[in-house]
């Protein structure tokens, strides 16, 4: 989308980028009650790329990364973002290098009232495992949210080298959320 869209009931499938946003790439945009789903590649969020943007009531489900190079975000990578009221499910990233966010990966954004369910973070390489399967967190909120059932994992598929299986906070707060 273009710099101030905004994208309101809209379905987004089935499309490809080697970069970011292989379903939508938001700059100070909107994104409202639509469905993003099967997207691949993007390192940086394989369903949404939202930077400065606003993301309300979306599906973002089946998204995958799988690559050489490092993912951040299987499903979204949010930028000074606000996410509300969204369900983010069984999205994945699977890379060699740096797997960060299976189905969120966020910077200094804010995600709120929404389900976060059955994502992975995977590393392909055996000197990595992957972190937060459902979120990575590098600033920011979460905020009434549920988060569930979640994987990081490393080659084998062990969940013990993984690192934040639900969620991986390196810095920001989590208030009101459930997470098993």
């Amino acid at each position: 989308a273009a710099n101030g869209a905004r994208v309101v009931s809209c379905e987004i499938r089935r499309n490809h980028s080697e970069s970011g946003g292989a379903g939508v790439f938001l700059l100070n945009s909107e994104l409202h009650n639509s469905l993003i789903a099967d997207n691949r590649g993007g390192e940086l969020g394989s369903g949404i790329y939202a930077g400065t943007s606003i993301v309300t009531g979306c599906t973002i489900t089946n998204n995958i990364f799988e690559g050489g190079a490092y993912s951040e975000g299987g499903g979204a990578f949010l930028w000074n973002s606000q996410m509300q009221r969204c369900l983010v499910a069984n999205n994945g990233a699977f890379s060699r290098w740096g797997v960060l966010g299976g189905g969120i990966f966020c910077t200094n954004s804010a995600i709120g009232n929404s389900l976060i369910i059955g994502n992975i973070a995977k590393s392909t390489n055996g000197a990595s495992a992957g972190s937060g399967g459902g979120v990575f967190m590098r600033g920011g909120s979460v905020v009434n949210c549920t988060i569930a059932g979640n994987r990081a994992e490393d080659p084998t598929g062990s969940p013990e080298r993984g690192r934040g299986g639900g969620v991986f906070m390196e810095s920001g707060t989590m208030t009101n959320t459930i997470t098993y």
